[in-house]
């Protein structure tokens, strides 16, 4: 019951949150695309938390009125046989989840053989039914069935669809993805009994408890599997930098402490340094891979040799990849970049401003062709701040003084907009590098 409670004061703040962005881009008279996008990120949140208590609210309904015992789960007529050739909206993760289509998506998972009551409640059990249909008929797993789309053709027995339906665009997606689909099934939310993450005790139930929430609640990509992987610290790692506003993370989830009370939704803010509301795209790649790090030994990051693909494809981690990891954001974000592991390279991309902005790729000279390079996302005194790679051996962001940098280059085909030149002082605690920490 406490934590139904956490989760009904987590839904409160997601719609006081709602309702004051709303009012704010409102200001101006609309609401622009990326405005859009941040809303409908917090509604997609507030869809799975009520998805959450619905399913709470089902369990302790269903557990209070079940007789004794019957000689079946269901009856004909508790489970009416469906009679619509097609769902209306979205069923599952994120969707829609009308009764009716969930029902009939219940219905024919059954003829599937997969075990799920049909009580047209969207909840845990169906969504781990959807998944487990789609992971059998095709590898992947999105927890969700789209009308049109591929998941609907199988399930319904139509085949797959050629509709450029969102379901169908999913499974696309998810078949060409570079990294498996994250597995292993959620776990309920306990109070932790030691800390989670680098450094930490790492008890397998409560590992499962923080890769549930950074995947169901968070959209992490890890593997809800109780072993705490280089993927989970990263993942911790990122959630502290941009949903805390932590300037040092340290990729540690402690029972009672800012991370975990972040997890179940108190104190978090959008990011470490919340930046224009028109970011350039390869800032929002950048923020992505915040708390990728080095594995200290004979091991090494495979992330981080992705990175150094785009520049000669070193094997290691130990190589110097601040250039490498540039190159990899802008290649992501459809800029290209120099192919060149050299971070002095990055002085010569792209056009030249006199002055540090918001996005800006910012080159630092130490000498003797010795450097460092990464993403302007700030300033804090006489520093700048960079978010950038290779950076006290991890993608984070850090201080450097403005003495060191040669110059602050932008995309050719990229119009800088006056407000990128205007960022206000950050707040928050941030590391001051100089290049002794970027080797």
């Amino acid at each position: 019951m406490a934590n139904f409670d956490k989760i009904q004061a987590r839904l409160e703040q997601y719609n006081t949150t709602l309702d004051q962005l709303k009012e704010l881009f409102m200001s101006d008279g609309k609401i622009d695309a990326q405005e859009q996008e941040q809303i409908n990120q917090i509604e997609a949140a507030i869809s799975r938390l009520g998805e959450r208590i619905g399913s709470a609210t089902a369990a302790a309904t269903t557990a209070a009125e079940t007789p004794a015992e019957t000689g079946s789960e269901t009856t004909a007529a508790e489970t009416p046989a469906p009679t619509a050739s097609s769902i209306s909206g979205s069923v599952g993760k994120g969707g829609d989840n009308k009764e009716a289509d969930v029902k009939l998506v219940q219905e024919l998972l059954k003829q599937k053989g997969q075990n799920v009551a049909v009580d047209g409640d969207c909840g845990p059990k169906t969504i781990a039914a959807i998944k487990a249909f789609q992971q059998a008929e095709f590898g992947w797993q999105d927890g969700r069935i789209d009308p049109g789309g591929k998941s609907w053709g199988a399930l319904s027995g139509g085949g797959s669809s050629s509709s450029s339906s969102a379901d169908s665009s999913s499974a696309d997606a998810a078949a060409t993805t570079e990294e498996a689909a994250p597995t292993g099934e959620p776990v309920p939310i306990k109070d932790l009994q030691g800390s989670v993450g680098q450094g930490g005790k790492n008890n397998p139930d409560d590992v499962k408890v923080v890769q549930t929430l950074l995947r169901e609640e968070f959209d992490y990509k890890v593997d809800i599997s109780g072993t705490c992987d280089n993927k989970t610290i990263t993942a911790i790692s990122n959630f502290q930098a941009t949903k805390l506003g932590v300037g040092k993370p340290d990729g540690r989830v402690d029972p009672a402490g800012k991370s975990w009370k972040g997890l179940n939704g108190e104190g978090l803010q959008e990011a470490a340094i919340p930046g224009p509301m028109n970011k350039p795209n390869w800032i929002k790649v950048a923020e992505s891979e915040l708390g990728v790090t080095e594995i200290p030994g004979a091991e090494d990051n495979p992330r981080v040799i992705e990175y150094h693909s785009t520049t000669g494809g070193f094997r290691d981690d130990e190589t110097p990849w601040c250039a490498s990891f540039v190159n990899w954001v802008m290649n992501k974000a459809g800029q290209g970049g120099t192919g060149s592991a050299m971070a002095m390279s990055w002085a010569k991309y792209g056009k030249k401003v006199d002055q540090p902005a918001y996005g800006a790729i910012a080159v630092l000279s130490y000498g003797g062709g010795k450097g460092h390079v990464g993403f302007v996302v700030g300033k804090k005194g006489g520093n700048v701040l960079l978010l950038g790679g290779n950076q006290s051996n991890m993608v984070k962001i850090s201080a450097f003084s403005t003495s060191k940098i040669h110059a602050y280059v932008f995309p050719n085909n990229f119009e800088v907009p006056e407000n990128y030149y205007t960022f206000g002082e950050a707040e928050g605690d941030f590391e001051t590098t100089d290049f002794s920490q970027t080797r």
